[in-house]
């Protein structure tokens, strides 16, 4: 992204094929310059992440959740052993792999995204808002994970005007609708879905 791009966008949807921690600070970064919502999805071979949908200054943003996860690995190390930032800066997050995609995932998925983005944007809490859905091999089973703003940042630092909270009804939905099987999915119609 160049500083001359005109963002006269409603949303970002920041799905790279390739790349790195720091490729993800870089966007996190100018996206959230933009003050414009964004949602981060990438695949790392082995598993599509969806999430969390970032509003900035009201909810945590990428970096958040990386602060999190150093915060947890360094509880588990010595005193001089400790990983920052910059010891993982060029740790591949995701890559392209054709291969192990499944289609007919990746478009529900997808779609599944565009009806959220589109609830959202008519008031309705999002799915996606503090939260980080990991979907494993062949997407049938997946985890999701809160990914709330933190001081650990070392961008935001946690610093929100107004933070939005994920009502529990939106996670619900969220949960039954990812473990439907292919023949549940396509008869969403109530959710929007075709």
């Amino acid at each position: 992204m160049s500083d001359k791009n005109n963002f006269s966008f409603d949303i970002a949807i920041y799905s790279p094929s390739d790349s790195t921690v720091s490729d993800m600070q870089n966007v996190n970064r100018k996206l959230y310059s933009t003050n414009k919502p964004f949602l981060h999805i990438s695949f790392n071979g082995s598993n599509l992440t969806v999430g969390p949908l970032v509003v900035p200054r009201k909810t945590a943003c990428l970096e958040c959740g990386l602060g999190v996860v150093l915060k947890k690995i360094n509880t588990k190390m010595g005193g001089s052993q400790k990983v920052k930032v910059n010891d993982i800066k060029n740790l591949k997050l995701s890559w392209c792999d054709s291969d192990n995609y499944d289609k007919a995932t990746l478009e529900y998925v997808s779609t599944r995204v565009v009806a959220d983005v589109s609830e959202f944007f008519n008031g309705l809490p999002s799915i996606f808002l503090d939260t980080l859905y990991t979907l494993g091999s062949g997407f049938v089973e997946y985890k999701s994970e809160e990914s709330l703003p933190t001081t650990n940042c070392n961008f935001c630092s946690g610093m929100n005007q107004k933070y939005i909270r994920v009502k529990t009804d939106a996670i619900s939905k969220a949960k039954e609708i990812l473990t439907m099987s292919s023949n549940e999915k396509s008869t969403l119609n109530e959710y929007g879905i075709e």
